[in-house]
């Protein structure tokens, strides 16, 4: 078997000799390939497996890349051979034997072979033969009998990868040869088959006009628009401004440079200009739906940080908020939390050497959570008050953590009821002075109230429900401590052998005493409880 492989490929002599070796060898070693240098004269200089020959359950197999001066003429070209035994019939892949009678037949000695050869063009790919027509079938890793050809197989195909136009991101090897128009890598739903003309390009315009096709054939009964789409056309009377049509012409010429270069090694530095502008009108949407009359310079001026940051998709569920929202807080007061946000993150990130995913638009993007989080537990209050004929009191200031916390203990209350607790020592508030300073203790009387105390010094005291469970079976006590009128010290007590201990105290924000702070702490503790009721003392 000598004349497998073109002649100008490899020469004959040298495929009598690899067959011969192949012939010689056990099953899982009758393979040969042949490799060459490229590339000599530069920096990238290696060599390559260019053809391969192997013989797999009675089937010949040879492979190749088209000499130098033809690489324009075809991609790759492969051969099959194989006897016409029964012997053949049972063990050949039925997807070259069932079509025999369309192959070549050639005497070997005085052996009859069905030969077939292809040289697979680029238009082949482009018309659908993407197979990896040089990979026999059940040729795989996890066979004994195949892994060192898997091998070789491979290696071959790196070679063939080398020297095609590849999207190195994506699974199918063709794809980018196959991809003959920049539409052809844009999101458009599939369903709609809209019609592109070969030149077509996208510009802002163009754009417009084609998610306006995408609507009209939705109210046909055309198909169902991706959602990211359907909010691109809510949001169509901000994009559709100076500012905007400029920065989405932007993109959309980065996005044609790119898919234009033959330096574009990854389909996303393509499509992710396309999901960046697909991105913002996500995220400006979601403003749109709470503050409807949001002026349009606010978008302008914080456009990093809205493509910046995440948030949870669940407006549809948080109809009371949105409606709270709106009539409370001013639209420059949720901007300003989401530029302290991202800036805190950005730069959190970029301190602690943090590494955080990439999204599909190609830069960082941090989860607010904390907003997040809020607008899921206001809608629950607003809810509740709203049954209750009530009004819930906005914040006094709108500071990201303060209104997460306000709203955190006025949900505790809604799914806590408000039950006593036992003031045992300190039945009534307690001031002493020390130093100049007036410090107050007291015992907190309810639930509620602890809930309270736990938002104004940011600690989990009063939503974690085990502290006032434990309050109330008297497994510890709760001391809450007030200097010059502000929220201080948490402090929790145990009893240990009949001993009043102190277990922990927190400051505000859960920060832990220095040595000073704790000495006064203690002295003030002790002047407090001298100044009770005597039974306490002992």
């Amino acid at each position: 078997m000598n004349d497998l492989i073109p002649f100008d490929v490899v020469r004959p002599s040298l495929q009598q000799d690899a067959s011969d070796i192949i012939n010689g060898n056990p099953a899982p070693e009758r393979f040969y390939t042949f490799s060459k240098l490229v590339d000599v004269a530069t920096p990238q200089a290696r060599r390559i497996t260019h053809a391969i020959l192997y013989h797999y359950e009675q089937c010949w197999y040879a492979a190749w890349l088209p000499p130098k001066g033809q690489e324009n003429d075809y991609i790759y070209g492969y051969a099959v051979a194989f006897k016409d035994t029964a012997t053949a019939a049972k063990t050949v892949p039925s997807k070259f034997w069932n079509h025999r009678e369309t192959y070549e037949m050639e005497q070997y000695g005085r052996t009859t072979f069905y030969k077939r050869t292809e040289l697979v063009t680029k238009e082949d790919i482009i018309n659908g033969d993407t197979q990896r027509n040089w990979n026999a079938p059940n040729v795989c890793a996890y066979y004994q009998k195949s892994v060192d050809l898997h091998r070789a197989v491979k290696h071959f195909e790196e070679g063939l990868f080398a020297t095609i136009p590849r999207w190195e991101d994506t699974s199918s090897i063709f794809e980018r040869i196959c991809t003959k128009h920049i539409y052809q890598v844009m999101h458009f739903p599939k369903d709609m088959h809209l019609e592109f003309d070969s030149d077509w390009l996208p510009t802002v315009d163009e754009m417009f006009a084609k998610t306006g096709r995408i609507r009209q054939l939705i109210s046909q009964g055309g198909g169902y628009a991706l959602n990211e789409y359907r909010k691109f056309l809510a949001v169509k009377p901000i994009l559709d401004t100076p500012f905007f049509r400029r920065w989405m012409q932007e993109k959309y010429t980065a996005a044609i440079n790119a898919f234009n270069d033959p330096a574009t090694t990854k389909k996303k530095d393509v499509t992710k200009h396309f999901s960046c502008v697909l991105a913002l009108a996500e995220k400006i949407h979601y403003v749109n739906e709470i503050w409807p009359d949001c002026p349009i310079d606010f978008y302008q001026s914080n456009l990093d940080a809205l493509l910046g940051t995440a948030f949870r998709d669940n407006l549809p569920q948080i109809s009371f908020a949105k409606e709270w929202l709106r009539e409370h807080m001013p639209v420059a007061s949720f901007f300003q939390m989401l530029n302290k946000f991202h800036d805190k993150a950005a730069e959190e990130a970029k301190r602690n050497n943090h590494f955080f995913s990439i999204s599909e638009y190609g830069i960082h993007v941090f989860s607010f959570q904390h907003w997040n989080d809020t607008l899921s537990m206001l809608e629950r209050i607003i809810k509740n008050f709203k049954d209750n004929n009530e009004t819930f009191t906005p914040p006094k200031r709108w500071r990201i953590e303060e209104f997460h916390d306000y709203v955190q203990a006025e949900s505790w209350k809604i799914t806590n009821p408000n039950e006593s607790l036992p003031q045992d020592l300190f039945p009534e508030p307690i001031k002493v002075d020390l130093d100049g300073q007036s410090w107050s203790f007291f015992q907190p009387c309810n639930t509620h109230q602890l809930a309270m105390w736990g938002q104004a010094v940011r600690n989990c005291v009063g939503s974690a429900s085990h502290y006032a469970d434990d309050c109330k079976k008297k497994k510890h006590f709760i001391v809450l401590c007030m200097i010059d009128g502000k929220p201080q010290f948490t402090i929790q007590f145990i009893y240990e052998m009949t001993n009043l201990t102190v277990k922990q105290i927190a400051g505000v924000g859960n920060k832990r005493l220095d040595d000073i702070q704790r000495e006064q702490c203690a002295e003030a503790f002790a002047l407090a409880l001298n100044s009770s009721d005597p039974a306490l003392k002992s």
